[in-house]
């Protein structure tokens, strides 16, 4: 059974794993949450081989499924920097025992559309 909610033959749902990896890798993700995300974004969709989709690269589809259409185009070596200094600080923080600070009502909408 597929792990994707949307129709998907076999090239198509192998293609829509590494996608899924890609942005795991990248981004810090869970497999599953990486997985809950290409759900979201392609819920209404059905892919077959020789779909466009195949016409991008997984890394293209990680970061623009995650990022949205804004900054997709961020190179992925400025990408993984930025992450890894955001988790240090948060090490930090938790070893000092400092709250992070709340989140703003525009990044808390963000999240909570998964972007």
């Amino acid at each position: 059974m597929s792990k994707f909610t949307f129709p998907v033959d076999t090239e198509s749902e192998a293609f829509c794993l590494e996608i899924a990896k890609t942005m795991a890798f990248y981004f810090g993700l869970s497999l599953d949450d990486a997985i809950d995300r290409i759900n979201k974004h392609w819920q209404h969709t059905t892919f077959a081989a020789g779909e466009l989709l195949f016409h991008e690269t997984t890394e293209y589809w990680a970061r623009w499924i995650f990022l949205g259409n804004e900054t997709w185009h961020l190179p992925s070596y400025w990408i993984q920097n930025q992450l890894r200094i955001e988790r240090k600080l948060d090490q930090i923080q938790a070893h000092l025992g400092i709250a992070p600070p709340p989140l703003s009502e525009l990044l808390q909408d963000l999240v909570r559309q998964g972007k």
